[in-house]
């Protein structure tokens, strides 16, 4: 996506083209995400990861060490895609569609407590359930605190598209 004169470059489709809020409740839907990246070599990296969007942010959960972390180091930018729905309709040539697209700046939780509240967070969000699993998903949050990170993506700009 090009910024031109610190303008975001607008969707060609104008006609399936959602407003922020349109585009932000695609993310708020969804439960996993595209993340893409670039390397140190040049090479972007996309991969599948669980999420949970709040208030312009986007978080995940991911190993200490590895290679989203490494290209994260060498890179913050990054761009995220959600597609919450997809239906191709054979006889019309066509598929319907819902999704979103945002950009931003990832960075590493480094607050202890803060990390262990969104670990809880993400595990509330992606299997909702009664006091019980909240409690179970702070066990597990202790547990893996160490093992695990917990990045942020600070969105700078969102679009969505949709074709019903």
């Amino acid at each position: 996506m090009e910024k031109n004169n610190n303008q975001w470059r607008q969707i060609r489709r104008k006609d399936r083209a959602l407003d922020r809020n349109g585009a932000e409740d695609i993310l708020k839907k969804g439960t996993y995400g595209v993340l893409s990246t670039f390397g140190q070599d040049g090479y972007p990296y996309g991969v599948p990861v669980n999420y949970f969007y709040k208030d312009g942010h986007i978080y995940f959960h991911c190993a200490v060490e590895g290679h989203k972390m490494d290209n994260l180091a060498n890179c913050p930018q990054v761009s995220f895609t959600v597609v919450n729905s997809e239906n191709i309709d054979g006889p019309h040539i066509t598929t319907f569609y819902e999704s979103a697209i945002a950009f931003g700046k990832a960075s590493a939780i480094q607050n202890q407590e803060e990390k262990r509240n969104l670990l809880v967070d993400l595990t509330v969000a992606l299997a909702p359930g009664s006091e019980e699993s909240r409690r179970a998903a702070e066990k597990c949050a202790d547990v893996s605190l160490e093992r695990v990170q917990v990045v942020d993506i600070t969105v700078e700009h969102v679009s969505g598209k949709a074709h019903y």
